[in-house]
C-alpha cells in the first residue's frame, strides 16, 4: 500500500519493499540507465553477466546457464528480491551523491558490515 508522497516520489511502507521483485533484465537496465538500443550492443549481455555476478555473489558460468539473452529466464527467483534491494540501494546512493558526506558515510558503513563477513 502506498503511504504517500514527498518530492513528488511515492513512498512505500517498509513491508512493500521486503516483498520486491525484479527480472535480472529490469535490473540491467536500471543500472547501466540501458536504452533498448544498448541493450542490442555488443557485449552488453556479459555486462550484465558481470553485474549480476558481483550483485548476487554467484558465479558468471552460473549465470550464463540461467538463459541466453537477457531474460536470464532460470534465475532463482530467491535472486529477484536481492536484486530489488540492491536497485533500492542503487537509488539511495545517487539520491544523495550531491551530499557527499551523506554519501561517505553510507559508503563507510558499507565498509564496516563487509568487514564483518572476513
Amino acid at each position: 500500500m502506498r503511504t504517500g508522497t514527498w518530492n513528488n516520489r511515492v513512498r512505500i511502507s517498509p513491508y512493500e519493499v521486503l516483498d520486491q521483485q525484479m527480472k535480472a533484465r529490469e535490473f540491467c537496465r536500471r543500472w547501466f540507465k540501458s536504452t533498448d538500443e544498448d541493450e542490442q550492443t555488443r557485449g552488453y549481455r556479459e555486462r550484465c553477466v558481470v553485474l549480476l555476478s558481483k550483485v548476487l555473489r554467484v558465479r558468471e558460468n552460473t549465470i550464463q546457464r540461467w538463459g541466453k539473452g537477457l531474460e536470464f529466464e532460470k534465475m532463482p527467483e530467491q535472486y529477484e528480491v536481492t536484486l530489488a534491494y540492491a536497485d533500492i540501494i542503487r537509488e539511495m546512493l545517487e539520491g544523495v551523491s550531491t551530499r557527499t558526506d551523506m554519501l561517505d558515510l553510507v559508503l563507510e558503513k558499507l565498509q564496516d558490515g563487509s568487514n564483518l563477513e572476513k
